[in-house]
């Protein structure tokens, strides 16, 4: 009775050392390892089949979920697991649903009050449509900085990156033109200060152009969205009785609900 009490026990044991995890990528592809630690970021992991070595490490923005040993599930990503779902955006902590990001955007936000509720990162499943191209508005900011931006309708948000940035940028320049030694230090430091703004509006136009097509997209989803296009007309209208035809030109204006 002893013996197979202990033979019990023994097979027990055994089964909780080979239990498993199992990592579930957005891709579909499973990873069958044993989970270590799990950072903000990353999850770090031993494969089944080397527990002893090497360590490795998944972002989790590529992690749909974790199955652990116990039975006890991580979800992550619920844009990326949701494939019934029209919207793609995500949030930074990767918290929200995506019925609670549809419930709080209305239209005519900004992308300050839109940066927190979608994470450009996730653009990678985006399947709607794309009004802005993310690399254009970039390539955009890299000739003008903040023009990316303006084409996006972030009009403020451009002309501050591009005042500061061309203001920084030519006063250094000038500084530095004096020759001065006290000024030419002040100079430089402007400049560079002046050429990270201009670097960060061109990543900044990137962001933003991915962030606009996601709400706008949602937008359409909750039936909230319209489109509108001013266009010139030049016609021939007749005046009187006489025959006497003329031409006018105004503006149309087409309203898409």
């Amino acid at each position: 009775m002893k013996q197979l009490l202990l033979i019990i026990i023994s097979m027990g044991i055994c089964a909780q050392m080979f239990a498993q995890d199992v990592i579930t990528k957005v891709d579909g592809t499973d990873i069958r390892a044993k989970v270590v630690e799990v950072t903000p970021d990353v999850v770090k992991y031993y494969r089944e089949s080397a527990l002893d070595g090497p360590l490795y490490t998944v972002l989790q923005t590529d992690i749909l979920r974790i199955v652990y040993s116990d039975g006890t599930v991580e979800n992550y990503n619920t844009y990326a697991a949701d494939d019934s779902s029209p919207y793609v955006a995500g949030t930074w902590q990767n918290t929200a649903t995506p019925q609670e990001v549809l419930d709080q955007i209305v239209p005519g936000m900004r992308y300050y009050q839109l940066k927190d509720l979608y994470d450009h990162r996730t653009y990678s499943f985006f399947t709607g449509v794309e009004e802005y191209n993310p690399v254009v508005t970039g390539f955009c900011s890299f000739l003008v900085p903040g023009l990316g931006q303006m084409i996006c309708g972030e009009i403020g948000r451009g002309l501050t990156e591009m005042l500061l940035a061309c203001g920084l940028t030519g006063a250094g320049f000038v500084l530095m033109d004096t020759g001065y030694d006290y000024y030419v230090s002040i100079g430089t430091a402007s400049a560079l200060v002046g050429i990270g703004v201009w670097v960060f509006s061109i990543i900044d136009a990137f962001k933003v152009a991915r962030v606009i097509n996601m709400y706008h997209e949602d937008l359409r989803y909750n039936g909230m969205a319209f489109d509108f296009d001013i266009s010139p007309y030049v016609d021939v209208v007749s005046a009187g009785v006489t025959n006497h035809f003329q031409p006018v030109a105004g503006l149309s204006l087409n309203l898409a609900f």
